[in-house]
């Protein structure tokens, strides 16, 4: 139960993490403005502030919304916390790319949304894994934002191992240790033989 619990809000926090970087990682790959170097630094920010100090601020106000005690707000603060790993990935994926390929597209008539679909997406595929797995494994391996936002209401697998690694059974500890660092690595591995198998269709790998 908690490791498909943890699965689920980790992978939920993946999908929003890239959902919420998409377009402000185009926006300041593509483009050259004034106080662009501080809003990059501002963006980052969270991935530079110790999680405690983050949440501290975060769960007063998840209180006051309501989302505490919530798979929705531990998937927010999950977001929060970790989305400046995707969005410097589709930053470089972005930079990687270029601009030759969105210029032909434009040219050959294609709206915003439709390069954003059909063309950005498919060639951003290796950030966008880039980018998850790190995501995944802050949120899959996250004790104190889980146990803190989610009240203790919300299973996690950190939350189950925690006390085992703490107790003086350690053989227990050790044995849901093998397990937790399996999980990933068996989803990078799916992952990866997804990826493959997309490439191969559209003719790219």
């Amino acid at each position: 139960m908690s490791i498909l619990s943890s699965l689920g809000y980790s992978m939920a926090t993946v999908a929003l993490t890239f959902a919420v970087s998409l377009l402000p990682a185009r926006h300041l790959a593509r483009n050259d403005f004034k106080g662009k170097t501080v809003v990059e630094g501002v963006l980052l920010a969270p991935a530079l502030v110790p999680s405690m100090i983050f949440s501290m601020g975060v769960h007063y106000l998840f209180i006051r919304m309501g989302l505490a005690d919530t798979v929705l707000g531990v998937v927010l603060v999950l977001t929060a916390f970790s989305y400046p790993y995707m969005l410097r990935a589709l930053i470089a994926g972005y930079h990687a790319v270029g601009v030759d390929y969105d210029l032909c597209a434009r040219n050959l008539g294609a709206d915003a949304m439709t390069r954003i679909l059909r063309l950005d997406l498919p060639l951003l595929v290796p950030s966008l894994v880039a980018g998850g797995s790190v995501v995944f494994l802050v949120a899959f391996s996250e004790y104190f934002l889980v146990f803190l936002i989610g009240g203790g209401t919300i299973p996690s697998f950190t939350g189950y191992l925690f006390p085992h690694l703490t107790g003086a059974d350690r053989s227990v500890g050790a044995a849901l240790t093998i397990v937790f660092l399996f999980v990933p690595v068996v989803l990078f591995f799916l992952v990866e033989a997804g990826v493959a198998a997309l490439y191969r269709k559209r003719g790219m790998y």
